[in-house]
């Protein structure tokens, strides 16, 4: 099996506490995605980012054939961190959002 890493950072003008409740708010994925898409957020966004939530979303690659997968919250540090770890299938990713 092969890993892949990737890392990344971006600069926000705004502050810590607006970029983490933006971030953790998983409803906001789909303002981050393109339109054609059509994601939908299936369920897990009821409250606030914990670990051990599932969220399941749905989108559409492709006309005439729609998709889900599932991501779960594994670890929170208010303010600091998230990690994700996204299901698809038989795939697996792991994100880390930190707020420096």
């Amino acid at each position: 099996m092969k890993l892949y890493q990737f890392s990344s950072q971006q600069k926000l003008p705004i502050s810590i506490d607006e970029a983490w409740k933006f971030l953790t708010d998983a409803n906001n994925l789909k303002l981050l995605t393109p339109p054609e898409l059509e994601m939908k957020v299936q369920y897990g966004t009821e409250r606030g980012m914990y670990p051990g939530q599932l969220i399941e979303y749905s989108v559409k690659p492709l006309p005439y054939y729609r998709t889900n997968w599932v991501t779960h919250i594994t670890q929170v540090k208010e303010r600091e961190f998230f990690v994700d770890e996204q299901m698809y299938r038989s795939d697996m990713q792991r994100g880390i959002i930190s707020i420096l």
